[in-house]
């Protein structure tokens, strides 16, 4: 059994022979065995729900369990069934992962690179995840690797006396979460709460009722009275529903602390003397209930806003919290490899996190991730970093859908339990747990870089451009080097068609996308041959375009229904009027465009003002030192510089 005892009393499982070509067993070594009949165990009707054609209760090749090896897990098999011996819970469901996809390694024991094997989901930026969703997501997931996984939630959990946290927002009942951990407890998979214990308050200190604690709109006040009294009661309801001594607390990109209503006139300010004074308070609560800390490192290594902490500073964090090291962006190995080292100076074996780069778009984007994901986690491997955590964000109203990054997940995830055939592991485990091709999920990322070379490090959301922008005003596709993308989104809507006529779980999400794109086929360039015909004084130019505008229409309408089907599937009901209102507003925003057409034909409205005016980049016409033309592309908006350039903001 590759150098490991077998438990006592209990006979080795013959490992599988070598393949003679790859690091893998031969497919007939256990492939041809399936069904494979499940032994009566907590997670065994699951995964015969999930996976009726690998596993099933009643019939099929017997599966034995040999629990208490030392490390990872071995295979094989004998006369009466398959033996899988293993460490630990959610190393014997991954070994069943790599059974049914063919990815057993060819001696039939795998040891694993990270222990700590974990996804974060953000559930605080307008998509608060269904439970029942996430029992089948998590119980995949395992069969890839997962033993660890964080809901992140600033205000979406119940604290007593205090109704406001999580007020029409979808926030979970403690019961609801309880549920959930047990879930997936039966797949070895720890869930552990995570929340913020200093900025990121937003949702909360936009409350009249919680400006005592307020720095400013995002950070709390160190200095308030009663703030620490606060997080303390904060994570006392945090942790209640949940098994587990771990929990996050945050503490990234505290812009601002110390100089919003924190400000004492006539007296220096140190933010990072501040952060560092805060988190000692913070855990030290968390120490006296005998919690373990997690928290992001980004303030650390001046990441977030701030300078880097000097050596006397840093030396007074605790060092009993676990830094969690997260870099989205560069994908640069000597940088990943210079932080860790830092981190490891000042005491701390961190933990690294990537992201699965689903944030501001529709559609995840997924090249990004794997870079993100390969690079960090390579170099969390040479400085062995025991903990990972692939971070799933939702800012900008979580437009993007969880099963569209699930891609993404099975990479990072395959990457923490293998050293070599990574991508290739995660094509077969992902074909075999979610019944579709890897590549065609990943191909709706095309959708948002629509033929763009990626070389700048923000990846772009073209598709999200296009789909939010004002048809009237133009604010993207009026500026001058944004190119036609019509034909190149029917096209791309009949891939997303042909992959939409396999039936399976993923159909809802083609067929999303198929809708999506068929919709930009003909709205992405309706203002620019508009103004053409504006320009031109072709009046017959302009009344085919109210065709296309009614066509439009009709193609909005079904992108609602099929994006709000989804939602509802997948998460709670509030938190929908924020992208339902979007799309209500681009509706009436056609309405206008014809509007104003058909008047301007009867010569009621000659001169069309919302054609008239001049486009500037919104990042080029910036003299931002934060601009650099490497980092921003042109192309990478938010709702907010697509719809309108007036706001209107009240809590």
């Amino acid at each position: 059994m590759a150098g490991k005892s077998a438990p006592k009393g209990r006979k080795a499982p013959r490992a599988a022979a070598p393949a003679a070509s790859a690091s893998y067993s031969s497919d007939a070594s256990y492939l041809d065995f399936k069904p494979f009949k499940l032994p009566a165990a907590p997670w065994s009707k699951d995964l015969a729900r999930l996976l009726p054609d690998a596993f099933s209760l009643t019939r099929g090749q017997p599966v034995r369990l040999n629990p208490g090896l030392e490390e990872g897990y071995a295979i094989g098999m004998e006369d009466d069934g398959l033996h899988i011996a293993y460490r630990s819970t959610d190393d014997l469901i991954l070994a069943l992962g790599d059974i049914v996809s063919g990815t057993v390694p060819a001696d039939g024991s795998k040891s694993l690179p990270y222990d700590f094997r974990g996804i974060m989901l953000d559930v605080s930026r307008n998509a608060v995840a269904r439970t029942g969703f996430l029992k089948d997501r998590i119980a995949q997931l395992s069969l890839l690797g997962l033993n660890r996984f964080c809901l992140y939630s600033e205000d979406v959990f119940p604290v007593p006396g205090e109704p406001l946290f999580g007020y029409a927002r979808g926030c979970y009942a403690a019961a609801d979460i309880k549920d959930l951990v047990g879930h997936a407890k039966r797949f070895g998979v720890e869930l552990f709460p995570c929340i913020q214990t200093l900025g990121h308050m937003e949702h909360i200190l936009k409350y009249p009722h919680y400006f005592p604690l307020k720095d400013n709109d995002y950070v709390y006040n160190v200095y308030a009275k009663d703030l620490y009294a606060f997080i303390e009661k904060t994570i006392d309801a945090a942790v209640a529903p949940y098994d587990t001594k771990v929990i996050h607390i945050g503490m990234d990109e505290t812009f601002g602390l110390g100089r919003g209503l924190a400000f004492k006139e006539n007296e220096g300010i140190n933010p990072r003397a501040l952060y560092v004074e805060h988190v000692r308070k913070v855990v030290e609560i968390c120490r006296k209930k005998g919690l373990q800390p997690v928290m992001w490192g980004d303030i650390v290594l001046g990441h977030g806003g701030e300078q880097a902490m000097g050596g006397d500073e840093a030396g007074r964090l605790p060092k009993d919290v676990v830094m969690n090291y997260w870099q989205y962006a560069w994908c640069d190995a000597d940088k990943y490899d210079h932080d860790l080292a830092d981190f490891k100076k000042l005491g701390y074996a961190p933990y690294v996190s990537p992201g699965a780069w689903s944030w501001s778009r529709f559609f995840p984007a997924y090249y990004k991730a794997e870079a993100n994901i390969d690079s960090l986690l390579e170099a969390g491997k040479r400085a062995g970093v025991p903990g990972a955590l692939n971070t799933h964000w939702g800012d900008d109203g979580h437009e993007c859908f969880f099963d569209y990054n699930l891609p993404a997940h099975a990479f990072f995830l395959a990457h923490c339990t293998e050293r070599e055939n990574v991508l290739e592991t995660a094509k077969l485990r992902f074909r075999a747990v979610f019944g579709e091709d890897f590549d065609a999920v990943r191909s709706t990322e095309k959708i948002d870089l629509a033929g763009t070379t990626p070389d700048a490090l923000i990846p772009a959301n073209i598709g999200k451009c296009f789909f939010y922008d004002d048809p009237a005003q133009g604010l993207f596709s009026g500026l001058p080097f944004v190119k036609p993308a019509g034909n190149f989104y029917a096209k791309t809507a009949k891939e997303m068609g042909a992959h939409a006529k396999r039936e399976g779980m993923f159909q809802p999400l083609f067929r999303f996308a198929e809708a999506f794109c068929d919709f930009l086929a003909v709205k992405a360039d309706l203002r620019r041959k508009a103004v053409a015909a504006y320009r031109k004084k072709d009046k017959r130019a302009l009344k085919a375009l109210l065709g296309d505008i009614a066509k439009a229409e009709t193609r909005l309408a079904k992108v609602r229904v099929l994006y709000r089907a989804y939602w509802l599937q997948e998460r709670s009901p509030f938190g929908l009027e924020i992208v339902d209102g979007r799309m209500g507003i681009l509706a009436s925003r056609l309405d206008h465009l014809r509007h104003i057409l058909t008047e301007h034909l009867a010569g009621r409205y000659p001169k069309v003002e919302e054609f008239e005016f001049k486009h500037f980049s919104m990042f080029h016409q910036s003299r931002s030192p934060d601009y650099q033309p490497s980092i921003w592309p042109e192309f990478m908006l938010h709702y907010s510089a697509l719809g309108s350039r007036n706001t209107i903001k009240w809590w």
